[in-house]
């Protein structure tokens, strides 16, 4: 007879089979939800189960700034989740925060705290982007092939994709233009060589034109006044003229400007047959351009070499009047 209290072995071999049950109940559950977790839900992800999505805006990543990230990760641990998205097969794709997934990476972490979400391929490029896109640290060329992909893939119009992104209409379309550079000029903006403002200035020239000019800025370091004022330069030659059409833009320093271009005097030596030429062509540009081209200190220059030329042209001996 059972006393009362009493646990017998059969109470005991039940309550162990109970627990089984449970056990292995808790484990068919966090195993579904491992592979299957709740959309905005914060669960811990192996870093070997992830992948960088190939249309994430961001291309280039500083060794320096991984390692400096790197060590914070090490003493802090990944303060704001990743954003992921389904793959398959247990695998994600990274949405946003693929620069801690590289430096947790680095600092040899095994898990990082990420929030799944079902998007489409379009949402994803969209909160990417936005991720990114008010960030100094992303490049204009990345933003502007973020932005030209969603467009393509969505079909949206500069306005609503303006409003997708948080961003201007105006600057959308700016952005966008950028396609229009060379390959070369770029990969230079999106290795911060030269920025996206200074490297708008190239648009006008021709592919070649552009790379010339965006080599010099980039080591000289111009500003973007400086890349249009070159960009001018450099078309101005070009610039077709129609036959006696007159000219719509006049000059502002008329005064400055009043020769015009006439032949050589015959009995000129060759070596100022040649400067009258130089002088020809250069108030041609001058004419064309109009002081635009000029900044104040190259105008001031100028203006001392036409100064010290006219005082030997009009010296006694070059005039005729010096004694025999």
């Amino acid at each position: 007879m059972r006393r009362k209290g009493e646990v017998t072995d059969e109470d005991l071999d039940g309550l162990l089979a109970r627990m089984n049950t449970h056990g292995q109940h808790t484990a068919t559950v966090l195993s579904e939800r491992l592979a299957h977790p709740m959309p905005g839900h914060t669960i811990q992800l192996r870093i070997d189960h992830l992948d960088a999505d190939p249309r994430q805006p961001r291309k280039s990543f500083t060794e320096t700034s991984l390692r400096e990230l790197s060590e914070s990760i090490k003493d802090q641990g990944v303060l704001q989740p990743l954003v992921v998205r389904p793959a398959g097969d247990r695998r994600y794709l990274i949405v946003a925060g693929e620069r801690r997934f590289r430096a947790a990476r680095l600092a040899g972490l095994d898990t990082v705290p990420a929030i799944v979400h079902n998007y489409t391929d379009e949402q994803a490029m969209v909160v990417a982007l936005v991720e990114n896109v008010h960030r100094d640290d992303l490049t204009d060329i990345e933003k502007s092939d973020a932005l030209c992909g969603i467009k393509d893939l969505t079909g949206k119009t500069w306005e609503a994709l303006a409003e997708a992104v948080r961003l201007s209409e105006a600057r959308v379309k700016q952005l966008a233009q950028l396609q229009r550079l060379a390959p070369e000029v770029q990969e230079m903006v999106r290795s911060g060589g030269l920025s996206g403002y200074k490297a708008r200035g190239l648009l006008t020239l021709s592919p070649q034109d552009q790379v010339n000019v965006a080599e010099r800025a980039a080591v000289a370091n111009w500003s973007a006044e400086r890349i249009v004022e070159e960009a001018r330069i450099v078309q101005a030659p070009r610039t077709p003229q129609s036959p006696g059409r007159p000219r719509e833009r006049k000059p502002k320093n008329e005064g400055l400007l009043q020769y015009t271009p006439a032949p050589a005097a015959p009995s000129l030596p060759a070596s100022l047959q040649a400067l009258d030429r130089s002088l020809s062509d250069v108030v041609a540009l001058l004419q064309t351009g109009g002081p635009a081209l000029l900044a104040a200190p190259d105008r001031h220059h100028l203006l001392a070499r036409l100064d010290t030329l006219r005082q030997l042209l009009t010296a006694p001996e070059a005039t005729g009047n010096g004694e025999e």
